[in-house]
C-alpha cells in the first residue's frame, strides 16, 4: 500500500521518486537581500544533475 510520503516530486527534475531517493538541502531564503526563512529543496539523491541543480535552486527569483 503506497501512503502519502512514500513518493516525493523532485523540485529539480519534476519526477515523482521513491522516499529513499529523495534527499532535502536546507538553504536560507533570501527576498529583497534579506534572508527571511529557509527553504527545503528536494532533489533526487542518486542523480548528479539533481544534485547540482539544487544546490542552485531557489523559490525565490531574486537569489
Amino acid at each position: 500500500m503506497v501512503t502519502a510520503f512514500d513518493t516525493w516530486k523532485c523540485h529539480i527534475c519534476g519526477e515523482e521518486r521513491p522516499n529513499g531517493k529523495i534527499s532535502v538541502l536546507t538553504k536560507p531564503l533570501i527576498i529583497n537581500g534579506l534572508a527571511c526563512g529557509e527553504q527545503n529543496i528536494r532533489y533526487c539523491s542518486d542523480r548528479q544533475a539533481c544534485v547540482d541543480g539544487a544546490k542552485e535552486f531557489s523559490f525565490s527569483k531574486e537569489e
